[in-house]
């Protein structure tokens, strides 16, 4: 497409670790037989790209997941249990590489050091509403690691090693329900069916 969508006016409605911002915009449009549209009042949640890592250990047949309360799980009106089990994540710091993000990230949460990260994905976890871009990864890790307490300043992450057939159960029963967990593992079990 030849024609840019244009800012026509910004607000900043708030700044802190997210900054968020109202927007009217111009887009063009993909009809023909418009030139462009109006988008007026348009939210926008600014935040960093990330990473996630999913880490298997061939050794044990598992995988390592983080366990830690998240906020927005909490503020559902699903009521589902907050503390979720996901893949290795974090935020890619400014001039930070997603690839040295995503090494610092597993030793900080996991206590583990990887050597190979194989891309799996560039995603945006949430195109209408946030800017944020996520880097997935997989990495193998030798011996069998185990269990323990990670994070750092005010985190706290249980981190859990569980059985791939265990871990594909919990796909099935639908109680892994951070969706770019479940895309890393849904990657995986396409591409090492055995």
């Amino acid at each position: 497409m030849s024609k840019k969508a244009k800012i026509l006016s910004q607000e900043k409605i708030y700044k802190g670790y997210l900054q968020f911002n109202k927007y009217d915009l111009e887009i063009p449009s993909l009809d023909s037989n418009k030139e462009s549209l109006s988008f007026k009042n348009r939210e926008i949640v600014h935040s960093s790209d990330s990473v996630l890592i999913l880490i298997y250990a061939p050794l044990s047949d598992s995988f390592v997941f983080c366990q830690q309360f998240r906020e927005g799980v909490f503020f559902n009106r699903s009521q589902d249990d907050p503390f979720i089990l996901e893949c290795v994540a974090g935020t890619i710091e400014k001039n930070a590489k997603p690839e040295e993000t995503a090494r610092r990230e597993v030793y900080e949460e996991t206590g583990l050091k990887v050597e190979s990260l194989k891309p799996i994905a560039i995603a945006y976890k949430s195109p209408g509403i946030l800017t944020e871009k996520m880097y997935s990864y997989y990495a193998e890790i030798e011996g069998k690691p185990e269990s323990g307490f990670y994070g750092i300043e005010d985190e706290e992450i249980l981190t859990q090693i569980i059985e791939r057939k265990t871990v594909y159960q919990l796909m099935d029963e639908m109680k892994i329900n951070d969706s770019a967990t479940l895309v890393a593992l849904n990657w995986f079990r396409a591409n090492h069916n055995t």
